[in-house]
């Protein structure tokens, strides 16, 4: 299944090229994170959608096994690091 990757600039007030994508990973309604140039939204299928905001490229990266099963948010660490925290039983 075909789908696309839009992302609304504030800065320009619109909304930039679609970019489409095969896959089924549709986004969590969860916050996304920016870190330096590069948006991080996790998305369904366990992955999250890293999107450089420069060069407008995006790529998918797996989440960590360990995070299966689980209520899961990415944050933001010092240094500029991608965290994810991963919370059970709720």
């Amino acid at each position: 299944m075909s789908r696309l990757l839009l992302v609304y600039s504030s800065e320009a007030g619109d909304w930039g090229l679609a970019i489409p994508y095969e896959g089924r990973a549709g986004a969590l309604q969860e916050p996304c994170v920016v870190i330096g140039n590069t948006m991080y939204q996790l998305l369904l299928q366990h992955r999250t959608l890293s999107y450089d905001l420069e060069s407008k490229s995006f790529s998918m990266i797996p989440l960590p096994p360990a995070t299966q099963n689980k209520h899961i948010r990415t944050i933001s660490l010092d240094g500029g690091v991608l965290g994810v925290v991963a919370v059970c039983g709720i």
